[in-house]
């Protein structure tokens, strides 16, 4: 993404440990300074992010919520990793007015 201007972040146990897992990381987000924000389903149920979610600022720029790799949450959920199934969760949690997409590049075809 950086290659293309977009100012990207994947907050992910592996990538906070380079930025630092501070205040000031989550204040970057509310004060949206990153475009794209990649959250690890069990970032999305911190105190820290939940400060994120309830911005305002945050929320007047939250253009869209997208669940990517939809296939492992559907398929094995909470049985895979627990935090999948709180993933839903958040659609209450953000502004009733963003658009919500889920995406897989590997989704078998549901037969009926």
């Amino acid at each position: 993404m950086e290659q293309h201007g977009i100012k990207a972040i994947s907050l992910d146990a592996e990538n906070l440990q380079a930025y630092g897992d501070t205040p000031e990381v989550y204040a970057q987000l509310r004060r949206c300074e990153w475009q794209v924000i990649i959250v690890s389903p069990e970032r999305l149920v911190t105190p820290e992010f939940d400060r994120v979610i309830h911005n305002d600022q945050f929320r007047r720029n939250l253009a869209l919520y997208v669940v990517d790799e939809a296939h492992v949450v559907a398929t094995w959920g909470a049985s895979f990793r627990r935090a999948y199934s709180d993933i839903g969760a958040i659609s209450q949690r953000i502004p009733p007015e963003t658009p919500i997409l889920a995406m897989t590049a590997t989704c078998r075809p549901i037969l009926t």
